[in-house]
């Protein structure tokens, strides 16, 4: 594994959150189908902030996850294209970071402990991954005809 594969998977599972949200109507961006579960725009809000905290927790450092929220007025649209400049700012920073790091170095991070460098990276894109579970679940209790392997996978 080299550190510039690591990042193109990395880019991939956003890519993939990315590919959930085509065809999203107005109306769902806010919408809970369950009182339990973040509507898409929190969830891109929660994904924003976790591309900012990303630099803080390789290194070991609690967030102050308040500041580092977007704001709150903005629309789908513009917090979608946020979304999409912390996560290049993210992978430019890991880039940079990875240049003097080994890849097999434990690092102390916030939440995962000691780990190798590359499973807390890992751990990230997983992310992703998880909260295009949650769109899907979205999607499908709005749109119960909502096909998520032909969305995914035709074509």
């Amino acid at each position: 594994m080299t550190a510039e594969s690591l990042i193109a998977r990395l880019d991939e599972s956003r890519n993939w959150f990315l590919k959930a949200l085509d065809g999203l109507k107005d109306g769902q961006w806010d919408a809970k189908p369950y009182p339990n579960v973040k509507s898409i725009r929190e969830t891109l809000a929660h994904l924003v902030i976790d591309d900012r905290c990303f630099p803080l927790m390789l290194q070991g450092k609690e967030p102050d996850y308040e500041a580092l929220a977007p704001d709150a007025s903005l629309s789908a649209g513009d917090l979608l294209a946020l979304l999409e400049r912390t996560h290049r700012e993210k992978l430019d920073w890991l880039r940079g970071y990875l240049k003097v790091k080994d890849l097999d170095q434990e690092i102390d991070t916030v939440y995962s402990g000691r780990q190798p460098l590359w499973a807390e990276v890992v751990t990230i894109a997983n992310e992703d991954w998880y909260h295009i579970g949650q769109v899907s679940l979205i999607r499908q209790g709005l749109q119960p005809d909502w096909d998520y392997y032909a969305h995914f996978y035709a074509g």
